[in-house]
């Protein structure tokens, strides 16, 4: 990865110059019978990587399902990237599930994204409930809710084989903007350790099952984030560009948009300069305690200065947007010239009207928590102080 101030233009051009045609075939994908199951028209696996289902006797098209198996890093067959089922496609998923010995799924979109339909919700919405199709049913036993993603145990049972039941661990990912990326990057990062804390990668014998939508965008950016935090672990170099080449032999199109390619560069930077800052409850005081001592190696400052500076480097890449704070009119409303709200996507100012039970106005900076992307749905907002609401 490379810094300096034409890392977006590199990256950019990098991005394009990725290959995106190959001389493998997706002929079984556009054998009529299949062509219903899947959802794009543009989107299909390889022949020689897409997942095979056992045939139904007596049924044309059995074996297809629009997933395909991706190489993890130094295992074969380490993940599945699939579509994210329909309703004329979830028996197949459950069959593939069940087939392969799918322990955990990670869903990496919601159901429903601005009005359209992204994916079929194949779990009941209570605990304890049950979807019954032709031959599985799907019963959520646990629900665990977290800021940005849900995590979910799914009872599977095939009706076809009375005795035959399996346990599914469902990831369920939500903060992820249709036709976009997550603003917190560490918020992802967040997600896949604690998908590989319960799901070691070096002890996985089954494949993880990653969805999105297409199962090509998201689905592309989680396995190339999953891989290269392996690859950060084992080795002193890694290559994005190569593992998303890599990536796009196997399925077409992974990591879709120059932003989500950018996102993975965004958020593996922030993971080297960071590194692992998470602290559990139960151990917060010991860890507070230590930021007073000195580390090696870092020029005699103490842990919470090197903190302090490593925040530092991460704002002087994030440069944004303060366009709306120093425009003319704006200028008497700040305090201070060099303290301006972001005026970049889900962070700008609002300017809201008709504040339910209020008859006023209120200008602040939207503080997003746990994905959420409007002022209303916002957890917090932070304004110089005072914050006055002046009546009509």
């Amino acid at each position: 990865m490379r810094k300096g101030t034409n890392k977006k233009t590199h990256l950019a051009n990098e991005y394009e110059e990725l290959p995106d045609q190959f001389q493998s075939e997706s002929k079984v994908a556009c054998l009529p019978h299949n062509i219903p199951k899947n959802k794009f028209k543009n989107i299909y696996p390889f022949d020689e990587s897409r997942v095979c289902l056992t045939n139904i006797p007596g049924k044309h098209g059995s074996d297809y399902i629009n997933a395909s198996f991706i190489d993890g890093y130094r295992k074969k067959k380490q993940y599945i990237a699939a579509q994210g089922p329909l309703k004329e496609t979830v028996e197949d998923f459950w069959r593939m599930v069940c087939q392969y010995k799918v322990e955990a799924v990670v869903m990496l979109t919601r159901c429903v994204e601005m009005g359209k339909q992204k994916c079929l919700q194949y779990w009941p919405d209570r605990i304890n409930d049950s979807i019954s199709g032709d031959s599985f049913t799907t019963t959520l036993t646990s629900v665990l809710t977290f800021a940005d993603y849900q995590i979910r145990k799914l009872e599977i049972k095939n009706e076809l084989k009375y005795d035959k039941s399996v346990t599914v661990t469902q990831f369920h990912y939500t903060a992820w903007p249709d036709h976009g990326v997550p603003d917190n990057v560490m918020s992802v990062i967040r997600f896949i350790r604690h998908v590989r804390k319960l799901f070691p990668a070096a002890s996985q014998d089954q494949p993880l099952l990653v969805h999105c939508s297409a199962g090509v965008g998201r689905t592309g950016t989680f396995i190339t984030l999953d891989m290269m935090m392996q690859q950060m672990k084992a080795e002193a170099t890694l290559s994005v560009c190569q593992c998303v080449r890599n990536l796009r032999t196997q399925r077409m199109k992974m990591v879709q948009t120059q932003a989500q390619y950018e996102f993975i560069h965004q958020a593996l930077s922030e993971l080297v300069v960071c590194g692992e800052t998470e602290v559990t409850a139960s151990s917060l005081r010991s860890f507070t305690e230590s930021l007073s001592s000195i580390e090696g190696g870092t020029g005699g400052i103490s842990k919470a200065q090197k903190h302090f500076q490593n925040l530092m480097e991460l704002d002087s890449q994030h440069k944004g947007t303060f366009k709306g704070g120093s425009e003319v009119k704006n200028v008497r409303k700040n305090r201070y010239a060099n303290t301006l709200p972001n005026g970049t996507g889900h962070f700008s100012p609002h300017f809201v009207e008709s504040v339910p039970s209020h008859n006023s106005f209120l200008y602040a900076c939207n503080i997003v928590c746990g994905g959420k992307t409007t002022l209303t749905q916002a957890k917090h907002l932070f304004s110089r102080w005072p914050i006055v609401c002046f009546d009509r």
